[in-house]
């Protein structure tokens, strides 16, 4: 389950910021394009890019309702700062992009860190008024699952770290791939 709070929150504020340093990129060169007859063209991209940033900021204002019907603000927002902090925390290096194409093979092992990285788009951390729930979905492979059960007792340190005011369970299976744990203030 990819399509999270969190996951929306980032992208419609992502897509909306694209969308206006574009626009203001298209507003600055506007006089040149139009010297060389291309103004319709240029509306026609102005045109279509306020309507892809209205409808992000659109989304992001119901993402925003939605979650503070839920939960009060505070708690949404450290579930934000929270499930940033977790993803940052658990992602796996993997070697610099190189411009050699010679060089660009697709190894085992970065195959297994990019379906690892990959599954951190599933991980979330949930504060609710009582207690607080991590969730992560594992990919579907072994080597990727073992790799990440290995961060386990770290990731749980870390929450820790992110809240002291928290106990965590041991991060466990709850149903096929999805595990979770809770935090229960102290």
């Amino acid at each position: 389950r990819m399509i999270n709070r969190y996951n929306i929150f980032v992208w419609s504020l992502l897509t909306f910021l694209v969308c206006f340093a574009i626009y203001l990129c298209l507003l600055t060169i506007r006089n040149k394009l139009d010297e060389m007859n291309l103004h319709f063209i240029v509306a026609f991209l102005l045109n279509n890019i306020i309507i892809v940033a209205i409808f992000s900021i659109f989304i992001f204002i119901i993402n925003a309702i939605y979650g503070s019907i839920k939960s009060p603000l505070n708690n949404e927002l450290n579930s934000y700062l929270g499930t940033f902090r977790l993803r940052r925390f658990a992602h796996f290096e993997t070697e610099k992009l190189s411009f050699d194409l010679s060089n660009r093979t697709i190894t085992p092992q970065k195959t297994i860190i990019n379906k690892a990285n990959r599954s951190l788009l599933t991980l979330t951390l949930t504060y609710d008024k009582n207690e607080v729930l991590l969730r992560w979905k594992l990919p579907a492979n072994h080597e990727s699952q073992k790799k990440l059960k290995e961060l386990f007792p770290s990731i749980k340190t870390e929450l820790q770290t992110i809240d002291p005011s928290l106990s965590f369970t041991d991060i466990t299976n709850k149903k096929g791939r999805w595990y979770h744990a809770k935090g229960y203030y102290l």
